[in-house]
């Protein structure tokens, strides 16, 4: 009924509010943990907030999740030791990929690969067959046009080191910009082909989440202001009380069963008595059973033989 519906909306609320707040809190988390990880590689801290404030724009919109793209970058970083141009080649793939109907594990699996060839300092024919299958290839055709060659001949250039990973770098990143070679930008391209029913949901959702960690960011800094613990300290505190309070109790038990041992004989010595009760019934029962079996039996033979009246 009405009330039900009431309910279930209610239920759907809660729902969607909690769901807010864990990914508000993940949100938090991998921001906060990605600027130690980019400290740790060497980059500068006002680069890192940049950076990170680039790349939470270059997903907006677009069904990326915050901690895969950081990890994606900080695969390009180790490999060009440039975040912010990290950044821009990150940006492009997906927008690439995602734009010619892939998805986010395709973008994974050719940053990793991509990755390893900037290292290398050329991109080879498995890093080329990895590109395509993540979905690059329009793209790749596109930059070969725009370059005035071939999608071979970029292939072999690549390949060889003719063609400089800095070149490949520099027009995938316009590409994404300005577009080339046939296509539109592919940052449009993705914008476009992402504005489905589930795209926009999942947007809806990911803008609540941000809003919520702001919110929660903006809260902490006030209990800073304030002189008080901030949440994660809060609930640090939380754990600790929980851990003594039940650590205290796991040790008072043993000595709470010993007090309490006179409890076990008493149901022991009630069991016994029970038990030796229910045997003996046991017992007196069954052997009547026997007698009824036995004279049943006896009733029956003299059925047969007409000798009723002999039984006893």
């Amino acid at each position: 009924g009405a009330l039900g519906a009431v309910a279930n909306v209610g239920s759907k609320a809660f729902n969607t509010v909690k769901s807010s707040i864990d990914g508000a809190l993940s949100r938090i988390d991998t921001l906060n943990n990605s600027t130690r990880a980019f400290k740790n590689m060497g980059v500068a801290t006002e680069d890192i907030t940049k950076n990170m404030d680039k790349l939470q724009e270059a997903t907006r919109g677009l069904p990326t999740a915050l901690d895969s793209a950081v990890s994606n970058v900080q695969l390009l970083t180790a490999s060009t030791d440039d975040m912010g141009l990290s950044v821009d080649v990150f940006k492009a793939m997906n927008d690439a990929i995602l734009g010619f109907g892939g998805d986010a594990q395709m973008v994974d699996s050719a940053v990793v690969q991509l990755s390893q060839s900037f290292s290398n300092g050329k991109v080879d024919a498995q890093t080329w067959n990895s590109m395509i299958n993540s979905g690059l290839g329009p793209t790749l055709n596109a930059l070969a046009k725009e370059m005035g060659t071939t999608t071979g001949a970029l292939k072999e250039g690549l390949s060889s080191g003719s063609i400089s990973v800095k070149q490949f770098q520099d027009a995938l990143v316009k590409m994404d910009k300005e577009g080339g070679g046939g296509l539109q930008s592919l940052e449009k391209i993705a914008k476009d082909s992402t504005q489905g029913f589930g795209t926009a949901i999942a947007n809806m959702k990911s803008a609540v989440t941000r809003g919520t960690a702001k919110m929660i960011e903006g809260m902490n800094k006030l209990l800073e202001k304030m002189g008080l613990p901030s949440f994660q300290e809060q609930i640090a505190n939380t754990g600790k009380k929980f851990e003594t309070f039940l650590g205290g109790l796991g040790d008072t038990l043993p000595e709470l069963a010993k007090n309490l041992a006179w409890v076990g004989k008493l149901f022991k010595g009630t069991f016994d008595v029970f038990g030796g009760v229910f045997g003996e019934a046991w017992k007196q029962a069954t052997e009547f059973g026997d007698k009824i079996e036995k004279w049943v039996g006896a009733l029956g033979e003299s059925f047969k033989t007409g000798d009723i009246l002999s039984l006893n």
